[in-house]
């Protein structure tokens, strides 16, 4: 198993990546790569910059220095607004970010209708298909962003990361807001789609049960920085004080904890 794993290729190469605002730099020489059809979970505090690293990758906002490689080719500043960039990532942001003059199956569509010509109806077929994944009935379909609840906005958000066959999935804390039971099984969705598209996952979680189920490796930020990294497998046997004090959600530690 080792020497498979060894030779997958990889296809997301982040180089000593720093992003500074004012005095303050959120991002500090973050490197770390990931292969094709494996899924890198990024933990850390609130204000650690996970976020910022994700939109940075995307081109959502500038770096100062760095390096950024997508299957090998320097997609850095300019580079990606090339249109077929974007086409290759599914996304979900903390915020769901859908588009209110729309209802619910044309959000879930939104890149697929973009081609020439397409077929209204065989799409919004499939966007119904993509919200019963998501655990959502068909009636959800024709609604509108503002008509749902919280939890059912970030399901949206999921399907329409998922639509498309994407061969990036960028996730921004997609269990949060959501009971148990459908955290679970979002995991499990996620799961599935790394293993049966071999989807390249990069995902924010402050969900530890999650973060176990559907990482394959984790990296740690601490104001910018990456202060561990490693196979999920040795998440909860490294020493490194950080990671012990995370998911020991304890106020001893390394990472300081506003008390007023």
């Amino acid at each position: 198993m080792r020497a498979v794993l060894e030779e997958k290729k990889v296809v997301l190469d982040v180089r000593e990546l720093t992003r500074s605002f004012g005095q303050i730099r959120a991002l500090d020489n973050v490197s770390f790569s990931v292969q094709q059809g494996r899924s890198l979970v990024i933990i850390g505090g609130s204000g650690s910059g996970k976020t910022l690293l994700l939109k940075a990758i995307l081109g959502v906002v500038d770096v100062d220095s760095g390096q950024i490689l997508v299957d090998g080719q320097d997609m850095t500043g300019r580079a990606r607004d090339n249109e077929d960039f974007l086409d290759r990532f599914g996304m979900l942001f903390q915020q769901s970010a859908l588009f209110d003059s729309m209802p619910v199956w044309r959000n879930i569509a939104f890149k697929i209708l973009k081609g020439h010509g397409a077929d209204e109806v065989a799409i919004k077929e499939k966007a119904i298909e993509a919200l019963g994944r998501v655990g959502l009935r068909v009636e959800v379909a024709d609604l509108y962003p503002s008509e749902l609840s919280g939890g059912m906005q970030k399901r949206v958000g999921l399907a329409r990361a998922f639509a498309g066959r994407p061969e990036f999935l960028f996730l921004d804390e997609p269990t949060a807001g959501l009971d148990p039971i459908m955290s679970n099984s979002i995991s499990e969705l996620i799961v599935d789609m790394k293993q049966d598209k071999n989807v390249t996952c990069m995902i924010v979680s402050s969900d530890l049960a999650s973060v176990r189920k559907i990482s394959d490796d984790v990296l740690m930020l601490h104001e910018g920085r990456v202060v561990w990294s490693g196979p999920t497998k040795e998440l909860d046997t490294t020493d490194n004080p950080y990671v012990q004090q995370f998911i020991n959600k304890s106020a001893v530690g390394p990472i300081a904890v506003m008390t007023e």
